[in-house]
């Protein structure tokens, strides 16, 4: 028996299965309640695009498991943990919330940009790092809309003086 009166049960010190053993595991809860109009990342770049004026490039940054098989020479294979970016329409492939809760799939930045419509000029990428832990909801909408206001500015003042 420990110090505070409780002990494991035999063999269930290492049972990483065990309610007590258990690690939080990363989410999209924060995400999912940021935008609760979008039904999937998607969606959010769409409203988006379609809510402003310079059009911006709206990433993410994509936390998934990539499945590694054998490769023939010996049956090891594996699950790799990846993050990578994905940007505009590239982010229909993860589909709902629903679908990237059921892959283990989570999201640890978002990125807003604009390409200058008619001109070689471009506002350089905001990020914004998010918690797949404990990111508060509206802090991070806050963000969001201050690095999408802030590239539609730049935008438009570059798109200004391309035109005179």
């Amino acid at each position: 028996m420990g110090i505070f009166g409780w002990s494991y049960p035999p063999g269930a010190a290492n049972d990483p299965f065990a309610p007590y053993n258990e690690q939080e595991q990363p989410n999209i809860e924060s995400i999912k309640e940021a935008w609760p109009d979008a039904n999937g990342l998607y969606q959010v770049y769409r409203q988006t695009y379609k809510n402003t004026a310079c059009g911006p490039t709206i990433g993410f940054l994509v936390n998934y498991i990539e499945v590694i098989p054998p490769d023939g020479m010996s049956d090891v294979g594996g699950e790799i943990e990846r993050a990578k970016w994905f940007y505009n329409d590239e982010l229909m492939q993860f589909g709902t919330w629903k679908v990237m809760e059921e892959q283990g799939i989570y999201v640890s930045g978002v990125s807003v940009s604009s390409i200058v419509e008619g001109s070689e000029a471009e506002v350089p990428a905001i990020e914004i790092d998010i918690d797949p832990y404990t990111q508060d909801p509206e802090e991070l909408v806050k963000a969001f809309d201050a690095a999408v206001r802030s590239v539609d500015k730049q935008a438009d003042m570059l798109f200004r003086g391309k035109r005179r």
